[in-house]
């Protein structure tokens, strides 16, 4: 997040040694600041140095936020310098932001059936919220009785993009229909590295039912007489 702070000097002489004090919640870390020469980490100090009577300077300092920040964050600037000041009241500006919680990137479903002789299996990936920025998350089998490209083929790249306003997206699973009796196959699934979300129910399981019938062969006993 950045943030812009306007510094200035209303009096009729410059104001020298001029400090920058930010102190930030601590949900957040502090990146970087237009002055450049900064330290600290909870409270950060820069220097400004002298600020020429009415004059205006404008400090971007950029915060970056925790994966659980949610709800009011604040942060506080505040001024000093080493000329003599009749108002300081107006020294500290504090800002407050609300932060909502990340939406929740989740299968709809733990687990799902289908017989191999339809085309395609859709698996459906969604959002518990409206998102207002875009979501990206990976999926990809991390285990499997089926066979890839004998049973089944799966895509790739295997990401899926959730743009603004979004909230529902469909993997699809093309069904290889072998003819060969082979039995149920399952094809398991799982979410990772997501961005801009939480995550959660991260797997969920295809089960492929064989619709091919069991030859059988009957070989009845030779009798002779």
């Amino acid at each position: 997040m950045i943030y812009t702070a306007v510094i200035t000097n209303r009096g009729v002489e410059a104001a020298t040694n001029v400090s920058f004090a930010l102190q930030h919640s601590p949900k957040a870390a502090f990146l970087n600041s237009s002055l450049g020469n900064c330290s600290g980490s909870a409270t950060v100090n820069c220097t400004m140095g002298m600020i020429p009577a009415g004059t205006s300077i404008p400090v971007t300092y950029t915060l970056q936020l925790s994966p659980d920040a949610t709800g009011i964050l604040t942060s506080s600037v505040s001024i000093t310098t080493t000329k003599m000041e009749t108002i300081t009241s107006n020294n500290t500006m504090t800002t407050s932001t609300t932060i909502a919680p990340l939406p929740t990137v989740r299968f709809s479903q733990v687990s799902q059936t289908v017989y191999e002789n339809v085309p395609t299996a859709t698996v459906t990936v969604t959002l518990d919220v409206t998102p207002t920025f875009t979501v990206t998350v990976n999926y990809d089998v991390v285990g499997a009785t089926a066979v890839s490209n004998t049973d089944y083929t799966l895509s790739t790249p295997r990401t899926i993009t959730f743009s603004p306003s979004i909230t529902t997206q469909i993997i699809t699973i093309s069904i290889i229909d072998n003819n060969i009796w082979t039995g149920s196959r399952t094809l398991n699934l799982q979410l990772s590295q997501q961005t801009n979300a939480a995550l959660a129910q991260a797997n969920t399981q295809l089960t492929l039912l064989d619709d091919d019938k069991v030859a059988y062969q009957l070989f009845l006993p030779y009798i002779t007489h």
